[in-house]
């Protein structure tokens, strides 16, 4: 389960590296210079090539098509049909909100960025990788909150993935040290004091999770509903051990879900955001119980 979930993970990276990257640079009347920008000032992009760029002096954004990119060290181009950018705004040379689209994104399944579940994709029936994103944020610099709102990342007969979160103490410049200026320490002290507050995560299966459980069955030489029978026994058995009502009925919706892999949504909301260094120093239950964890299967 842990490498099939790497398809959502590498659609994140890349998905969100190029239009996080976008949307820092590329305003206005001003987007071809940015795209230019994309290339020269990033450590990991080799070159840029796209067909037509469009943009949106009202919108306060652009787009541009047909769009290959070449990343150092990496034979085959990433191929994005698409990538648009509104409502774009800007404060101290920094972008504090805007709407991000991509569409298209597709990786060959033998593609190098997917060389670790390549055999995996292939047992499946996956030729390809195909990924449409959209996401819109806002960052409030005084309070240092950012919020990522109608996250959508899907992909193509696989699942698709919604999220909406809230984060505080975010410090941008987290993300903007170049590698050869990066600190460890430093990184993991700011990143510690990133905190969570309200927000929601939903995966809808269109089919990854069930060739996922047939795959996983032709290995072990059973039929897919007793290999599914079985899990469900195990998190029967993990629910009679554990005295949270919070963890119990968490387990209760991933065993539906695993019965009848639809939709599954996890909802947090937590009194005072609960800052990441918590999830270290306190016990499971005790973090699941303050960020008042729900979890529902449909």
């Amino acid at each position: 389960m842990r490498k099939i979930g790497w398809w959502l993970l590498v659609g994140l990276a890349v998905g969100g590296g190029v239009t996080y990257m976008v949307a820092n640079n590329m305003a206005g009347r001003e987007a071809k210079l940015a795209i230019e920008r994309l290339v020269t000032e990033n450590e990991d992009v080799e070159s840029l090539e796209y067909s037509d760029l469009t943009v949106g002096l009202l919108e306060q954004g652009g787009k541009i098509n047909d769009v290959r990119l070449q990343l150092k060290g990496i034979e085959d181009p990433i191929v994005i049909d698409q990538l648009e950018l509104e409502n774009v705004a800007q404060k101290e040379g920094r972008t504090v909100q805007a709407d991000v689209s991509m569409g298209g994104l597709t990786l060959k399944h033998d593609h190098a960025l997917l060389e670790s579940i390549t055999p995996e994709l292939e047992a499946m029936g996956y030729a390809e990788v195909v990924v449409d994103a959209t996401a819109a944020y806002q960052y409030d610099p005084q309070k240092r909150r950012l919020t990522l709102e109608k996250i959508d990342l899907s992909a193509k007969d696989m699942g698709k993935l919604s999220m909406d979160l809230t984060l505080d103490q975010v410090n941008p410049e987290l993300w903007e040290v170049k590698k050869k200026d990066f600190n460890l320490g430093p990184f993991l002290t700011t990143f510690a004091l990133v905190s969570i507050g309200p927000s929601k995560i939903e995966y809808e299966d269109h089919s990854l999770l069930k060739r996922w459980i047939k795959r996983q069955a032709q290995r072990s030489g059973r039929q897919p509903e007793a290999l599914v029978r079985q899990w469900r026994q195990v998190i029967d058995q993990e629910a009679d051990r554990n005295n949270s009502s919070i963890v119990q009925a968490a387990l209760g919706a991933v065993k539906d879900f695993l019965a009848d892999p639809d939709r599954i949504t996890v909802r947090i909301a937590p009194e005072k955001p609960l800052t990441l260094m918590r999830f270290v120093l306190e016990s499971p239950e005790r973090i699941l119980e303050n960020l008042q964890l729900q979890v529902e299967s449909h």
